[in-house]
């Protein structure tokens, strides 16, 4: 990370608990450095939600005057300190941006970040943490992009742009439609595939095939009759877990932080001597383990994939505070704007964003 403050020295049990993470052989994003996506990224403002009308406040993006950057808005001034993130919690709100939830200040990449399939390595790539003495240490993960396996590069806006795409092998198909999609839209799927049937004259024919024409159509009707479900996809992702300290900075407790719930909590006795991450495919949800059973199958609607081909030891000069880096406390939104708060990009570590579940120092 470029920000040399960031690099001071890293307490004993900031050190002594990074965690080993695995990352599945096919991953598509990495994990990245945001001081380098804020090289590549300038401020906008959103004005509705849609990428189209961003407009630019600053292009490059000085991190160092981010938090003090501004733009008016109907009569009132914000800064990249306030929490202005389009689709962001209400409490947090200004008054004149209550009732317009695609407004406010994000980082938007000027060009897409390739994927790497799961190959090169991490150089650089560093794990910030949050950390109170005797109460936790939060570490935290950054990636260029997030999407579920297969469903976020379909949405419509993308097909655009990118046509339709291999379908990935591993997964299950039903009439040639991902399994995924029949689980996380149980009839919808059923209702698709007889008008598709009738649309292109072919009764009885189900699936996708090759069409472009009718994965969009099927992308669109998604999104109509069920935009809060809609599969997620967002430029830029901050994933993280929570260590809980005792009075003696003795690991006690892991948080591992998921999507849309509160995180799954491990320990003590599922514990080690250093939390391991196992990171689903595509999302970059953390998870404990790789064990898709327990009902975690059906929480995860298939879609979220894990794997062992890629282990990832993080190495203590890896580990970098947060809370100096001079971006820390950016209100707006990681990433490009969407129709919902889902697709659009994240909350950075910040004080809008609590770093852990733990309510108070053990005794």
């Amino acid at each position: 990370m470029d920000d040399a403050r960031g690099r001071a020295a890293v307490p004993e049990a900031v050190a002594r608990y990074r965690p080993v993470v695995y990352l599945h052989r096919a991953e598509g994003y990495l994990p990245s450095d945001p001081a380098r996506f804020l090289k590549d990224a300038f401020l906008g403002w959103s004005i509705s939600g849609r990428e189209e009308d961003v407009e630019t406040v600053a292009d490059p993006v000085d991190a160092a005057t981010l938090l003090s950057a501004e733009h008016r808005w109907k009569g009132r001034t914000h800064r990249g300190r306030d929490f202005t993130r389009p689709y962001g919690e209400r409490a947090w709100r200004a008054v004149d941006l209550l009732g317009q939830d695609g407004v406010g200040f994000c980082l938007a990449r000027r060009n897409e970040p390739s994927s790497l399939d799961g190959k090169g390595n991490f150089d650089g790539a560093p794990v910030l943490y949050e950390y109170v003495e005797r109460a936790y240490v939060t570490y935290w993960f950054f990636y260029d992009w997030s999407t579920l396996p297969l469903l976020g590069s379909l949405s419509p806006d993308r097909l655009e742009t990118r046509g339709v795409p291999e379908l990935d092998p591993e997964v299950e198909l039903k009439n040639d439609v991902p399994v995924e999609l029949w689980e996380a839209f149980p009839g919808l799927v059923e209702t698709y595939a007889d008008e598709e049937a009738a649309t292109r004259g072919a009764v009885g024919t189900r699936g996708f095939g090759d069409s472009f024409e009718a994965m969009k159509r099927f992308f669109q009707r998604l999104r109509e009759r069920r935009p809060k479900r809609f599969p997620v996809a967002h430029e830029a992702d901050w994933e993280r877990i929570s260590v809980r300290l005792d009075a003696d900075e003795k690991m006690v407790q892991a948080a591992y932080y998921q999507h849309n719930g509160a995180p799954e909590l491990l320990g003590p006795a599922g514990l080690g001597e250093r939390p391991v991450v196992y990171v689903a495919k595509g999302s970059h949800a953390s998870y404990p383990n790789d064990d898709l059973g327990h009902g975690r199958r059906k929480l995860v609607k298939a879609a979220e994939v894990f794997g062992d081909g890629i282990h990832w030891d993080v190495a203590e000069d890896q580990l970098v505070d947060a809370t100096k880096a001079p971006w820390y406390g950016f209100g707006g939104a990681w990433g490009r704007p969407g129709p919902d708060s889902n697709q659009t990009g994240p909350l950075g570590p910040s004080p809008y964003k609590p770093p852990a579940p733990f309510r108070a120092p053990l005794a």
